[in-house]
């Protein structure tokens, strides 16, 4: 269970909740690029408040694979995805693993 905007949350089997990052982001010169260039992308750097303690089933099986990524998490998705949603005045999206494209790992 995790406390996002002062509530509880405890996503839906599979599922977990994301916050965009919050930080400026650069190009690859160093240029702080505006956030109407941002919504061109086809991705977003969101980082993880709250995971599902239950994994998605494996196919054809009752068993549940756990989730991979954990609260805290820096990720890179897919824009467009997830079920946008607004808690305490504040926006997020509830995602699934399929629409991670990679975990940012080892940025200070």
């Amino acid at each position: 269970m995790s406390l996002v905007s002062g509530v509880h949350l405890i996503p839906a089997a599979g599922h977990f909740v994301v916050e965009p990052a919050k930080e400026q982001e650069l190009s690859d010169g160093g240029v702080i690029l505006p956030e109407d260039t941002h919504q061109q992308l086809r991705e977003m750097y969101v980082r993880v408040v709250a995971v599902s303690p239950l994994g998605e089933l494996a196919p054809g099986t009752s068993e549940r694979v756990p989730i991979n990524v954990k609260v805290g998490d820096q990720l890179c998705v897919v824009r467009g995805v997830g079920v946008p949603v607004k808690i305490g005045g504040v926006k997020y999206l509830l995602l699934t693993e399929n629409s991670v494209l990679f975990t940012v790992v080892g940025k200070d």
